[in-house]
């Protein structure tokens, strides 16, 4: 099973897993540093530090994930805490074979809220799915009064340098009734067995949100370690 339906929380808070055999447990842990802390277009935290744990369990019918990641203000003032969990499950459908998934996201900040997604993610669509996943999330959450969707475009790995440095590019595009947000960036990374150290770079616009307007780049780097 692949990651790209937890892309976006994976790159707004750090979170990834790992792929599992039937019954097995994987955790992975993280330490991540970001100029800003993003989710769904929304700036959540500025000059970031966030440690976050995830893990995932193959149920053999389904995918079951969860985690928690905190992000403590740097300089005074509460931390932010996100959490999820949620299913996910391989559709066969030929050319058009897909990943399903229903999440929970619970965000802990200055308004806390909670929202909930349903997904899907193509691998290996026709043409496209050589270079890139194509990934689709409708998502509700009620406290923050919004409606939409979320299209992630995951390239494929490219290898830099052996088979220890690669780059992932992704684009993320957000279409909410009420705001619109668009984020490009690329993520390095470095693979040393069960270290993962990586640099996450990416340019967000962000127009009419529930946190404000917003433009600019952010970068973030940190290190995983599986368990």
């Amino acid at each position: 099973m692949k990651k790209t339906l937890l892309f976006s929380i994976m790159m707004a808070a750090g979170i990834t897993m790992q792929n599992t055999n039937a019954g097995d447990l994987s955790v992975v842990g993280e330490v991540q540093y970001a100029t800003e802390h993003h989710v769904r277009g929304l700036n959540y935290s500025d000059d970031a530090l966030g440690i976050g744990v995830v893990g995932g369990l193959n149920l053999d019918w389904a995918y079951a994930f969860g985690g928690v990641h905190n992000v403590p203000r740097l300089g005074g003032g509460d931390s932010v805490n996100h959490t999820v969990l949620g299913l996910k499950r391989g559709v066969d459908a030929g050319a058009f074979s897909f990943e399903a998934s229903v999440e929970l996201q619970h965000h802990s900040a200055v308004t806390d809220s909670t929202e909930y997604g349903v997904g899907v993610t193509f691998e290996s669509l026709p043409v496209v799915g050589k270079w890139t996943d194509v990934g689709l999330t409708l998502w509700d959450n009620n406290d923050l009064d919004y409606q939409g969707v979320t299209v992630d475009v995951t390239g494929k790995s490219i290898d830099l340098v052996g088979d220890w440095l690669s780059l992932t590019p992704y684009v993320e595009i957000g279409a909410m009734d009420n705001y619109d947000y668009y984020k490009l960036g690329s993520t390095f990374n470095f693979d040393w067995e069960d270290w993962r150290p990586y640099v996450n770079v990416y340019y967000l616009n962000s127009d009419d949100s529930p946190f404000g307007d917003e433009d600019g780049w952010s970068v973030g780097v940190g290190v995983r370690y599986s368990f």
